[in-house]
Formats: structure tokens, sequence, C-alpha cells
């Protein structure tokens, strides 16, 4: 259980006077670790190492130890002097993590700083300057070296690529580079308009030639203008439609037209649903063949999950009756903002796991108030579903590796692809499939 001074601590006028440069902060009514982080500059996982905090709990009146002095003046370094940096750090517009990132600077490089503010040190680095936090930099000062050069930036990693035949038309002026992905150098520029004819594919990446210039260029701007697949084969006899040798294809989105011919601008002969397995003939340029009736379509590959046969889960059925509720509860404090550790809206809002508690219980499930991690590996809401699955509306998600290491984020999902939650920006909705920080971090699904 939290501490009721915690969670009832918006609500509650601070009357101390705050006491500049100090070392120690008191701890006040309306405090929270996160605030106090962001007042002084020290990290979450600082306060709770000076302070031996097991918990986010925090009483009023409690003594926490900064580590440091706050908000000290502005220092220069000894002159000559120079420091190495401990791990990949990003350099930053200013002092605080919550300013943009200019470039990441590679672990062990000697830097030569011109200032000092509190834990942040500034820098310069491949032509810019800019903040880093001197907690991965070394702490004493060294003899200079002549400086490395900059490394060049990593070239990003290129997925399998595969031959292909297919005629497109550039929906926009269209950048064409040297690989597939916008790390890579210019080579020229397609106007909008101009037919295209792609040989290879690698991702969303397509190889294309333009006035004797090669190279990549986004599907994102490309629109189809040729049928790839060969003509429709004749569906086999009494084929219930489900099913394929090797794999379960399931449709991941809500509703999934199907056409004529295999082209964004085909006619819609009809539609397949979320959760439903597809018998697909053949694959080609991002488009499954299936049989839809008594005849053959093309569906987009790209709405399409292929699960090898005897991976996929069977979890157990269930009316959707308590995820369903728990939705309804959720969606009466959307816009509500992020509260850490709240699992009330009478504090004002709640955190991710908060929101899973209350609405849940709520919705007559009773289950007990605890952290993401528990939620994944214990046994409140079933077993775990990997991120293979195909949800419905009222499964949870959970996700990894966003403020911490390991499961630390969950959500409900509201249908196949979309989630609601307590997060960073308030409570509110989520795509996974069109947001790769998401999409990157599912881990698996839980179905109450």
């Amino acid at each position: 259980m939290y501490s009721f001074a915690a969670l009832t601590a918006v609500s509650i006028i601070a009357q101390t006077e705050e006491t500049a440069a100090a070392s120690t902060h008191v701890v006040r009514a309306g405090d929270t670790l996160w605030s106090i982080s962001r007042q002084h500059d020290v990290s979450v996982a600082n306060l709770k190492a000076f302070n031996k905090l097991n918990s986010d709990r925090l009483a009023i009146g409690q003594t926490l130890e900064l580590g440091s002095t706050v908000k000290p003046a502005a220092t220069k370094p000894t002159s000559g002097s120079t420091t190495v940096t401990t791990a990949d750090l990003n350099m930053r517009v200013a002092a605080g993590t919550w300013h943009k990132v200019l470039v990441t600077i590679p672990k062990g490089q000697a830097l030569k700083p011109s200032q000092t503010i509190g834990a942040w040190t500034k820098v310069s680095y491949g032509g810019k300057i800019g903040w880093v936090h001197n907690g991965y930099l070394t702490n004493s000062s060294v003899k200079p070296t002549p400086p490395a050069p900059p490394s060049p930036p990593a070239k990003p990693a290129v997925p399998q690529e595969q031959s292909i035949n297919q005629s497109y038309v550039t929906t926009a002026n269209l950048n064409v580079r040297q690989g597939p992905g916008v790390g890579y150098a210019l080579v020229t520029n397609i106007p909008n308009g101009t037919t295209v004819n792609a040989t290879k594919q690698s991702g969303t990446w397509v190889y294309v030639t333009y006035n004797g210039k090669s190279g990549y260029v986004s599907t994102g701007y490309l629109k189809q203008t040729t049928t790839a697949p060969s003509a429709p084969v004749t569906p086999n006899a009494g084929d219930g439609g489900a099913g394929n040798a090797a794999f379960d294809y399931v449709v991941n989105t809500p509703s999934l037209n199907v056409r004529a011919s295999a082209s964004t601008s085909s006619a819609v002969i009809g539609r397949v649903t979320a959760g439903q397995t597809l018998r697909v003939v053949q694959t080609s340029n991002g488009w499954h063949q299936i049989y839809i009736g008594n005849t053959t379509g093309f569906v987009a590959a790209s709405y399409v999950k292929a699960v090898p046969k005897h991976t996929a889960e069977n979890p157990p059925s269930n009316t959707q009756g308590a995820g369903l509720a728990a939705i309804t509860v959720a969606q009466k404090y959307v816009g509500t903002p992020y509260v850490w550790a709240s699992a009330n809206p009478a504090n004002g809002g709640f955190d991710c796991s908060g929101l899973i508690y209350y609405a849940f219980n709520q919705s007559g499930v009773s289950i007990p108030r605890t952290n993401v991690a528990t939620y994944w590996s214990g046994s409140h809401f079933g077993p775990q579903l990997s991120k293979s699955f195909v949800p419905q509306a009222g499964d949870l998600v959970f996700f990894e590796n966003t403020y911490t290491v390991g499961p630390s984020h969950m959500g409900i999902m509201i249908n196949t692809d979309t989630f609601i939650h307590a997060g960073t920006y308030g409570l509110g909705y989520n795509t996974i499939s069109k947001e790769p920080y998401w999409k990157s971090r599912v881990i698996g699904y839980k179905r109450p």
C-alpha cells in the first residue's frame, strides 16, 4: 500500500520555505521523487541510492540527501583539462535530460570542458557545442591528448533484400539514397508524378534507377501501377479457407480490404477482420493472394501476421467482460495527467499500473496493487502470451525498456492494434503498428 501522505500530496499546500543551494531536500506536501529529481537535477535512481530507498514512498518532513550542492554557480574547468566519456553519451542543447539531443558521443572519447553547472558540463564534439551529464565522465582531469576525429554516423542495419519487378509512381518529390534508410547519403531527387521501376526491396525501401542514377527510395511515397502476382489460382473444392502448411496467416488490423488485384487502387471485393486466419495462395511484392468465398483476392501483407504452426498460443477463452468493463472505466479519465504511484483519480491522475489496478477493481476483478514487472511475471491475469499473439479488446499489453530495463509499462488493448494507458503525456491512446517506439518494446500480452 502507498502512504496516505504520498497519495494525497497534490491536494495539500506547501508552507515550507525553499532553501537555496542545499545539499539536502526536506519533503514537502506535493513532492514526488520525480518532481524532486527535476528540481535539483538529480536522477530518481541516484536519489534512491543516496537515501537507500527501496520504494517510491515519501513522508512529509523526510530529509533526502541530494549527493551534491543544488544549483551551484557555473564554474570553469582547470585550463588544459580534459575528461573522457565512460559510456555512449547524449550531448544536449542545454543542461537537462528533457532537452533535445544534438549528437551521441561514443564511449572513450576525450572532451575538453568549457563550463560546468551542477551535474552538467559544456563541451564541443563533431563541430557542435552542447551539454553532457557528469555521471558519464571521468571524475578527474587528465592530460589532454589530440582529439580523435568524430566517428561517422552508424549506418542502419539493412533488412534482407529480395528481388522484385514492380512499377511505381512517386506521390511527392522523393529522395534517392545510397542505402535503405534515411541515414544513408543522398544520391538524387525524383520529382512528384514520375514512374519508376523497382528491382529490389529491403524492408520498406525499394531500389530504383532515375536519370542514370540508382539508389533506394521509401515506399511510403510510392503508388503501385502494376499487378505483380500471377493470375488467381483456382481454390480447392471444399477448402475451409483457413490455414497453410507451415504458417497461420492471421489478420492483425480491425478491418482489412480484399482487392481484385495487388494494388491499393484496385476494386474492393470483400473484407477480413482482426484475428481471422487466411488461406494464402502466394505472396509477392507486399501482397498476399488469398481465398475468399469461391474466388481469390489480394490483401496487404503488412497487416497480416505469419505465425509458425504449433507456436501460436491458445489463450483461455473468455467473454471479454472484465477487459471491456475495464476499458469503459479507463475511458472516463482520458486526458487526465500522469501521476507517479497513483492508483486513484482522487490524486489527479494515474501511473500505468495504477490505472490497471483501478480499472479492473472497479470492474469487479479483485487484483493487488503492484508494479508492471509483477503483473507480467505473476498469475494475476493468466499466462504470458508472446508478441506474435493477436490480441483482442480487453487484453493487457506489456512493454519493456521504457524508463527502466525490463517490463516497465502496460496498457489495455481496445482492438488488435490500439491500446489505452497512462503515459508520460497523460491518459490516452497509442497505436502499436504506427509508432516504432511502442512496436519495438512490446514483450507480450495477457488475457484477464
